[in-house]
């Protein structure tokens, strides 16, 4: 939670130019990708268009599943979702989630948590991604 509370703290500190009006696209990659580190999920994209996201990328997790959910930091607005994949390469993925236009903040940040879970069903590498942020 720690985690989520200092990401989300970096996002408003340093905003991301992303704003909620019309249709954008975003493509991401994570600072373990940059350093070349392992990491379970690239080339994310993110395309939005008034309430309506679609998520693709890649992903290479243990197990052959990975989970999903999203949130604001307050407010959980899709539970916890789970995908599979295929577990033995890097296999393409596409999210589509609608968060209705009129429920969301005036000011904060709409976040995709993607990870997987060990053996105890505890999250591992999570991958927070920046779906949309909001100001008034």
């Amino acid at each position: 939670m720690i985690k989520v509370i200092l990401f989300l703290a970096f996002i408003l500190i340093f905003p991301t130019g992303i704003t909620a009006e019309g249709i954008g696209e975003l493509s991401l990659h994570s600072a373990a990708e940059e350093r070349g580190e392992k990491q379970n999920f690239k080339d994310i994209n993110v395309i939005k268009k008034n309430g309506q996201y679609v998520i693709t990328g890649n992903s290479k997790v243990r197990k052959g599943v990975f989970y999903y959910s999203v949130e604001d930091g307050h407010r959980v607005w899709i539970p916890e979702t789970k995908v599979r994949v295929n577990n033995l390469y890097w296999t393409s993925f596409k999210l589509s989630i609608t968060i209705p236009t009129n429920f969301v903040p005036d000011k904060g940040v709409l976040i995709l948590n993607l990870y997987e879970k060990d053996k105890s069903k505890e999250i591992i590498d999570s991958f927070p991604i920046v779906l949309e942020s909001f100001k008034e």
